[in-house]
Protein backbone atom coordinates (compact mmCIF):
# COMPACT_ATOMS: atom_id res chain seq x y z
CA UNK A 1 0.00 0.00 0.00
CA UNK A 2 2.94 2.63 0.95
CA UNK A 3 4.67 1.55 -2.74
CA UNK A 4 1.64 2.53 -4.38
CA UNK A 5 0.55 6.02 -2.42
CA UNK A 6 4.39 6.87 -2.62
CA UNK A 7 4.00 6.18 -6.42
CA UNK A 8 2.87 9.68 -8.19
CA UNK A 9 0.39 9.93 -10.61
CA UNK A 10 -0.03 11.19 -13.30
CA UNK A 11 -2.82 14.05 -13.78
CA UNK A 12 -4.02 14.38 -17.06
CA UNK A 13 -6.42 17.13 -17.85
CA UNK A 14 -6.90 16.30 -21.83
CA UNK A 15 -10.14 14.40 -22.66
CA UNK A 16 -11.19 12.56 -25.62
CA UNK A 17 -12.91 14.52 -28.20
CA UNK A 18 -16.76 14.05 -27.61
CA UNK A 19 -19.21 13.45 -30.78
CA UNK A 20 -20.22 17.49 -30.26
CA UNK A 21 -17.05 18.78 -30.66
CA UNK A 22 -16.45 17.10 -33.75
CA UNK A 23 -20.19 18.08 -35.22
CA UNK A 24 -18.75 21.64 -34.47
CA UNK A 25 -15.33 21.20 -35.74
CA UNK A 26 -16.92 19.75 -39.41
CA UNK A 27 -20.15 22.70 -39.37
CA UNK A 28 -17.11 25.55 -38.90
CA UNK A 29 -15.23 23.59 -41.61
CA UNK A 30 -18.16 23.89 -43.58
CA UNK A 31 -19.10 27.57 -43.30
CA UNK A 32 -15.46 28.28 -43.86
CA UNK A 33 -15.80 26.66 -47.36
CA UNK A 34 -18.96 28.29 -48.14
CA UNK A 35 -17.32 31.86 -47.69
CA UNK A 36 -14.41 31.06 -49.30
CA UNK A 37 -16.28 29.76 -52.51
CA UNK A 38 -18.79 33.42 -51.84
CA UNK A 39 -15.65 35.34 -51.97
CA UNK A 40 -14.21 33.34 -55.29
CA UNK A 41 -17.76 33.84 -56.38
CA UNK A 42 -18.16 37.60 -55.76
CA UNK A 43 -14.26 38.08 -57.46
CA UNK A 44 -15.10 36.12 -60.69
CA UNK A 45 -18.32 38.31 -60.93
CA UNK A 46 -16.81 41.85 -60.18
CA UNK A 47 -13.85 40.61 -63.13
CA UNK A 48 -16.87 39.54 -65.37
CA UNK A 49 -18.27 43.21 -64.53
CA UNK A 50 -15.16 45.10 -65.24
CA UNK A 51 -14.25 42.70 -68.55
CA UNK A 52 -16.28 44.28 -72.08
CA UNK A 53 -19.25 42.31 -73.07
CA UNK A 54 -18.51 41.84 -76.60
CA UNK A 55 -21.95 40.15 -76.79
CA UNK A 56 -23.33 43.42 -76.25
CA UNK A 57 -21.63 45.56 -78.70
CA UNK A 58 -22.81 43.73 -81.58
CA UNK A 59 -25.50 46.61 -82.97
CA UNK A 60 -24.41 49.30 -85.25
CA UNK A 61 -24.62 51.97 -82.81
CA UNK A 62 -21.09 51.19 -81.08
CA UNK A 63 -19.36 51.92 -84.79
CA UNK A 64 -19.66 55.31 -84.11
CA UNK A 65 -18.63 55.13 -80.55
CA UNK A 66 -15.61 53.85 -78.38
CA UNK A 67 -15.90 52.02 -75.22
CA UNK A 68 -13.61 52.77 -72.01
CA UNK A 69 -13.67 52.77 -68.12
CA UNK A 70 -13.46 55.87 -66.26
CA UNK A 71 -13.88 56.10 -62.72
CA UNK A 72 -14.67 52.40 -62.63
CA UNK A 73 -17.61 53.35 -65.22
CA UNK A 74 -17.93 52.19 -68.42
CA UNK A 75 -18.18 55.22 -70.93
CA UNK A 76 -19.11 55.57 -74.61
CA UNK A 77 -16.91 58.44 -76.46
CA UNK A 78 -18.65 59.64 -79.91
CA UNK A 79 -15.39 59.17 -82.10
CA UNK A 80 -16.40 62.27 -83.68
CA UNK A 81 -17.33 65.47 -80.95
CA UNK A 82 -15.48 63.47 -78.16
CA UNK A 83 -18.90 63.30 -75.88
CA UNK A 84 -18.97 60.95 -73.31
CA UNK A 85 -21.99 59.36 -72.27
CA UNK A 86 -23.04 55.96 -70.55
CA UNK A 87 -21.37 52.92 -72.14
CA UNK A 88 -23.15 50.25 -70.33
CA UNK A 89 -24.53 47.67 -72.05
CA UNK A 90 -27.57 47.41 -69.67
CA UNK A 91 -28.41 50.80 -70.54
CA UNK A 92 -28.86 49.66 -74.14
CA UNK A 93 -28.10 51.33 -77.28
CA UNK A 94 -31.50 54.26 -77.91
CA UNK A 95 -29.12 56.41 -75.96
CA UNK A 96 -26.36 55.97 -78.66
CA UNK A 97 -28.82 56.16 -81.37
CA UNK A 98 -30.28 59.55 -80.18
CA UNK A 99 -27.19 60.64 -79.82
CA UNK A 100 -25.46 60.01 -83.61
CA UNK A 101 -28.95 61.88 -84.78
CA UNK A 102 -28.12 65.10 -83.20
CA UNK A 103 -24.18 64.93 -83.35
CA UNK A 104 -22.80 68.38 -84.66
CA UNK A 105 -19.90 66.92 -85.96
CA UNK A 106 -21.31 63.59 -87.71
CA UNK A 107 -24.31 65.83 -89.41
CA UNK A 108 -21.77 68.05 -91.15
CA UNK A 109 -19.73 65.05 -92.51
CA UNK A 110 -19.69 61.60 -91.60
CA UNK A 111 -16.68 59.23 -91.41
CA UNK A 112 -16.36 58.04 -94.84
CA UNK A 113 -18.28 60.93 -96.41
CA UNK A 114 -16.76 63.78 -98.29
CA UNK A 115 -18.28 67.41 -98.71
CA UNK A 116 -18.02 68.84 -102.31
CA UNK A 117 -17.18 73.03 -102.82
CA UNK A 118 -17.18 74.40 -106.26
CA UNK A 119 -14.39 77.63 -106.83
CA UNK A 120 -14.86 79.65 -110.36
CA UNK A 121 -11.79 80.27 -111.05
CA UNK A 122 -10.47 82.91 -115.03
CA UNK A 123 -9.06 80.95 -116.73
CA UNK A 124 -7.66 83.70 -119.12
CA UNK A 125 -9.52 85.08 -122.36
CA UNK A 126 -10.71 83.81 -125.85
CA UNK A 127 -10.06 85.71 -129.05
CA UNK A 128 -13.11 88.37 -128.27
CA UNK A 129 -11.26 89.40 -125.23
CA UNK A 130 -14.04 88.49 -122.64
CA UNK A 131 -12.62 85.91 -120.05
CA UNK A 132 -13.27 82.86 -119.84
CA UNK A 133 -13.97 80.97 -116.13
CA UNK A 134 -13.87 77.82 -114.99
CA UNK A 135 -15.27 75.94 -112.25
CA UNK A 136 -13.23 73.90 -109.95
CA UNK A 137 -14.91 71.05 -107.55
CA UNK A 138 -12.68 70.03 -104.61
CA UNK A 139 -13.22 68.37 -101.27
CA UNK A 140 -14.42 70.96 -98.35
CA UNK A 141 -12.76 71.48 -95.07
CA UNK A 142 -14.31 73.62 -92.80
CA UNK A 143 -11.74 76.44 -91.35
CA UNK A 144 -12.95 78.69 -88.34
CA UNK A 145 -10.55 81.05 -89.14
CA UNK A 146 -11.47 81.40 -93.05
CA UNK A 147 -14.93 81.63 -91.76
CA UNK A 148 -14.08 84.59 -89.84
CA UNK A 149 -12.03 86.24 -92.34
CA UNK A 150 -15.51 85.85 -94.91
CA UNK A 151 -17.61 86.90 -92.53
CA UNK A 152 -15.46 90.18 -91.77
CA UNK A 153 -15.41 90.95 -95.62
CA UNK A 154 -19.18 90.75 -95.66
CA UNK A 155 -19.85 93.23 -93.03
CA UNK A 156 -17.42 95.57 -94.26
CA UNK A 157 -18.52 95.36 -98.12
CA UNK A 158 -22.32 95.36 -97.50
CA UNK A 159 -22.32 97.86 -94.68
CA UNK A 160 -23.58 95.73 -91.73
CA UNK A 161 -23.14 97.02 -88.28
CA UNK A 162 -20.91 95.55 -85.89
CA UNK A 163 -23.40 93.95 -83.86
CA UNK A 164 -24.61 91.76 -86.54
CA UNK A 165 -22.72 88.92 -85.07
CA UNK A 166 -24.97 89.05 -82.07
CA UNK A 167 -28.29 89.18 -83.69
CA UNK A 168 -30.09 86.02 -83.35
CA UNK A 169 -31.13 85.69 -86.56
CA UNK A 170 -27.69 85.21 -87.58
CA UNK A 171 -26.95 82.71 -85.53
CA UNK A 172 -30.12 80.68 -86.13
CA UNK A 173 -28.64 80.94 -90.00
CA UNK A 174 -24.82 79.18 -89.18
CA UNK A 175 -26.46 77.10 -87.00
CA UNK A 176 -28.64 75.19 -89.79
CA UNK A 177 -25.44 76.18 -92.16
CA UNK A 178 -22.92 74.91 -90.61
CA UNK A 179 -22.86 73.67 -86.62
CA UNK A 180 -19.14 73.76 -86.50
CA UNK A 181 -18.74 78.04 -86.11
CA UNK A 182 -17.61 79.48 -83.10
CA UNK A 183 -20.05 82.92 -82.22
CA UNK A 184 -18.06 85.77 -81.29
CA UNK A 185 -18.78 89.24 -79.73
CA UNK A 186 -18.47 92.45 -82.14
CA UNK A 187 -15.54 93.80 -80.09
CA UNK A 188 -13.98 90.30 -81.93
CA UNK A 189 -15.28 91.25 -85.29
CA UNK A 190 -14.09 94.96 -84.81
CA UNK A 191 -10.44 93.65 -83.78
CA UNK A 192 -10.76 91.37 -87.29
CA UNK A 193 -11.79 94.48 -89.28
CA UNK A 194 -8.96 96.42 -88.43
CA UNK A 195 -6.37 93.84 -88.40
CA UNK A 196 -7.68 92.91 -91.98
CA UNK A 197 -7.57 96.93 -92.85
CA UNK A 198 -3.86 96.98 -91.94
CA UNK A 199 -2.82 94.08 -94.40
CA UNK A 200 -4.73 95.46 -97.16
CA UNK A 201 -3.26 98.92 -96.58
CA UNK A 202 0.16 97.00 -96.47
CA UNK A 203 -0.51 94.88 -99.38
CA UNK A 204 -1.46 97.85 -101.50
CA UNK A 205 1.61 99.44 -100.56
CA UNK A 206 3.99 96.74 -101.86
CA UNK A 207 1.57 96.97 -105.12
CA UNK A 208 1.84 100.16 -105.93
CA UNK A 209 5.89 100.02 -105.16
CA UNK A 210 6.35 97.41 -107.37
CA UNK A 211 4.12 99.02 -110.17
CA UNK A 212 5.82 100.25 -113.61
CA UNK A 213 3.08 102.42 -115.17
CA UNK A 214 1.55 105.76 -114.23
CA UNK A 215 -1.44 106.32 -112.27
CA UNK A 216 -4.19 108.36 -112.40
CA UNK A 217 -5.85 109.72 -108.94
CA UNK A 218 -9.48 110.77 -108.90
CA UNK A 219 -11.84 112.21 -106.50
CA UNK A 220 -15.23 111.47 -105.28
CA UNK A 221 -17.56 113.12 -102.87
CA UNK A 222 -20.95 111.98 -101.29
CA UNK A 223 -22.74 112.80 -98.27
CA UNK A 224 -23.95 110.58 -96.28
CA UNK A 225 -28.53 110.69 -95.49
CA UNK A 226 -28.22 108.97 -92.41
CA UNK A 227 -25.50 111.56 -91.11
CA UNK A 228 -25.67 114.34 -93.01
CA UNK A 229 -21.98 114.26 -93.16
CA UNK A 230 -20.07 114.90 -96.79
CA UNK A 231 -17.07 112.65 -97.61
CA UNK A 232 -14.28 112.59 -99.85
CA UNK A 233 -12.50 109.82 -101.24
CA UNK A 234 -9.56 109.41 -103.59
CA UNK A 235 -9.21 106.11 -105.94
CA UNK A 236 -5.52 105.39 -107.82
CA UNK A 237 -6.08 103.91 -111.19
CA UNK A 238 -3.41 101.88 -112.96
CA UNK A 239 -2.29 99.21 -115.24
CA UNK A 240 -0.75 96.27 -113.87
CA UNK A 241 2.22 93.75 -115.75
CA UNK A 242 -0.66 91.92 -116.94
CA UNK A 243 -2.53 94.68 -118.88
CA UNK A 244 -5.22 94.60 -116.10
CA UNK A 245 -6.53 97.37 -115.02
CA UNK A 246 -6.62 97.95 -111.50
CA UNK A 247 -8.78 100.38 -108.90
CA UNK A 248 -7.89 100.94 -105.37
CA UNK A 249 -9.41 103.05 -102.88
CA UNK A 250 -6.33 104.89 -100.86
CA UNK A 251 -8.16 106.99 -98.74
CA UNK A 252 -11.48 109.15 -97.73
CA UNK A 253 -11.93 112.34 -95.86
CA UNK A 254 -14.54 113.82 -93.46
CA UNK A 255 -15.53 117.35 -95.31
CA UNK A 256 -18.41 118.72 -93.29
Amino acid sequence: MDSLSSTPIENNNETEPTQDDECQAIEAHVQGTQEETQEGGQEVSQSVQNSPNKKGLTSEAWKHFRREQIDGKWKAICKYCERKIGGDTKQGTKHLHDHIRICPIRTVRGPKQSILKTVQQSSGSTGTGRPTDSLLVGNFTFSQEGARRALTRWVIRDEHPMSFVEQQGFHEFMAETQPLFKFYTRNTLRSDAMKMYEAEKAMLLKLLGKNSSRIAITTDMWSSNCQNKGYMAITAHFIDDDWNLQNRLVRYYLCF
